[in-house]
């Protein structure tokens, strides 16, 4: 029961590196309850999401992560937009799945900043965080907040940007 809450990411590293080698050397499984994805994402073969003492997904880190059932799931496993096709129709073009009526969780990480194209909706840069390997940049498009992650440096408060999203995998 979260083994590496409290831990500074030096230790962190260390601790995980303990349980995966005991792991492999005694060729047992382990059941590891944590609230933060990070430490699960890379690591479980298996994830199980719980509300209320009920599991409501379950599948492997990158089904469970991508493809969410719904906000409380996405919300448990990171950063996540959360659009109302009916009411911003201009980000119905960014998928290829028919949301009529649905709303789309779509990763920050699933967007990309690019020149304007049919299939791309433009905004305003409203924020820019640096996170060391990442910036967070907060767009709105359409009065409609988007969060997107990228690499891109040149963005600044005040820019016009397109936002695509990168194909299916």
């Amino acid at each position: 029961d979260e083994p590496f809450s409290n831990l500074d990411a030096v230790h962190k590293r260390t601790i995980k590196k303990v349980i995966h080698d005991l792991g492999e050397k005694m060729n047992i499984s382990f059941i590891m309850v944590s609230h933060d994805a990070l430490d699960i994402l890379s690591w479980a073969n298996t994830i199980l999401l719980m509300k209320d003492g009920r599991v409501i997904q379950q599948g492997a880190p990158q089904q469970v992560y991508q493809q969410p059932i719904n906000e409380y799931c996405a919300g448990l496993l990171g950063d996540y937009n959360s659009i109302d096709i009916g009411k911003f129709p201009s980000f119905a073009s960014l998928s290829s799945v028919d949301l009529t009526g649905k709303k789309m969780l779509i990763r920050p990480e699933q967007f990309t900043i690019t020149d304007a194209e049919n299939n791309s909706v433009a905004g305003i840069v409203q924020q820019v965080l640096y996170w060391g390997s990442y910036y967070t940049i907060d767009v709105l498009t359409d009065q409609q907040p988007v969060r997107v992650k990228t690499n891109d440096r040149q963005l600044t408060v005040g820019s016009k940007v397109f936002l695509s999203c990168k194909s299916e995998e």
